[in-house]
């Protein structure tokens, strides 16, 4: 489904409009970080220009491991099914508001290595690159707050 989703959002990003108000989601445990977090960004005329996700398979207070799809260039270059996977920074006592991983990666592009931390907070999982894949043939964002992705809620 995640393949497909990112599939579908690459051929329709030309045509895309900006999503409507979010939903607030409280997470208690780390656990719950589970699933597929998201952020896009739109040009001046309102037009899909990327769309950067991490769908997260495992996370536990020690481990954490998924993939992600960084769409860009108005879906003329795709990186996607990247795995990634790391470990927690700060094991005192993690928690959904406070938890911490360095992750490493290969992009799908040449297949190069890279680091990033992720820090989750309640309701964002931020994104910050801390090596970037020397003579990468492709992008990455270097900085992204991401927000749960509110299809995955279960309707009401």
């Amino acid at each position: 489904m995640f393949i497909m989703a990112q599939k579908q959002a690459s051929q329709e990003l030309t045509a895309s409009k900006p999503a409507s108000a979010k939903v607030a989601i409280k997470i208690d445990k780390v656990e719950d970080k589970k699933g597929t977090w998201a952020v896009d960004t739109y040009d001046s005329n309102k037009a899909l220009r990327s769309s950067f996700s991490l769908e997260i398979e495992h996370i536990s207070n020690e481990k954490i491991e998924g993939n992600y799809c960084y769409i860009s260039n108005y879906g003329r270059q795709e990186d996607c099914l990247s795995k990634f996977s790391g470990t927690a920074l700060n094991t005192n006592n993690p928690s959904a508001t406070n938890a911490r991983y360095s992750v490493s990666f290969h992009s799908s592009f040449k297949n190069l290595p890279g680091k990033a931390t992720l820090d989750l907070s309640n309701n964002t999982i931020t994104w910050d690159l801390t090596e970037f894949p020397t003579n990468m043939g492709g992008s990455i964002p270097k900085h992204a707050i991401l927000t749960k992705d509110n299809s995955q809620l279960p309707s009401s």
